[in-house]
């Protein structure tokens, strides 16, 4: 049976450079906060600016691969896809934004000097949340483009040096149908942060 290796999210060139666009966006904000601590005000405006730009990434990603994965089964973008993309891409980004602004800054109202910290507003914490979201929506949208051929099928392959017990089961499912999960209940890597596995389409 033909197989398609999808290329890394963090490599290709197209989906690398939106990733790193993401990243210096999200740490160019956080870091304003190094060595201070932000006002309740600031952190609302923080949120709302990740949303939209983490929003912009996200779609462009989006978009770029699920035409690619189209291409890979013979089908065309269907209308529906383009909408369905655009609420995956904005639910992602609001997840992303309040999880990085809230998780370190503020718990059931009561503001926390953390975002002062260097783990908080760091270079390693935005590029691995970009990391995250960018080949989160990577993979999600070529999986669902490859949905429009029946019979395919996809498989896990672990990758890098970070490979957790999860992701080797992943791996030891085999080629499932793409329309299954596989036996973390992940659909696509990456599973966590750091992740660096990928797909392959089983024609």
């Amino acid at each position: 049976m033909p197989q398609i290796l999808t290329p890394s999210p963090y490599k290709d060139i197209v989906t690398k450079l939106e990733i790193g666009r993401m990243n210096g966006n999200i740490y160019a904000e956080l870091h304003k906060y190094k060595h201070r601590q932000p006002t309740s005000v600031e952190l609302k405006e923080s949120e709302a600016y990740l949303k939209k730009v983490i929003d912009d990434s996200l779609f462009k990603i989006g978009e770029y691969s699920l035409q690619q994965g189209c291409k890979e089964v013979g089908c065309v973008v269907p209308s529906a896809y383009q909408v369905q993309l655009r609420e995956d891409a904005r639910n992602r980004a609001d997840f992303a934004a309040h999880s990085m602004i809230h998780t370190t800054a503020v718990a059931f109202g009561i503001m926390y000097e953390a975002m002062s910290k260097k783990g908080a507003v760091g270079k390693k914490r935005s590029k691995s949340a970009a990391e995250y979201e960018g080949g989160r929506i990577f993979f999600t949208q070529r999986t669902r483009a490859w949905r429009l051929r029946n019979g395919v099928m996809k498989e896990w392959l672990c990758d890098g040096d970070n490979v957790c017990d999860s992701c080797q089961d992943n791996e030891d499912d085999g080629p499932i149908p793409v329309t299954e999960d596989f036996a973390s209940g992940d659909t696509c890597p990456p599973m966590h942060i750091n992740c660096q596995c990928l797909l392959s389409l089983i024609l």
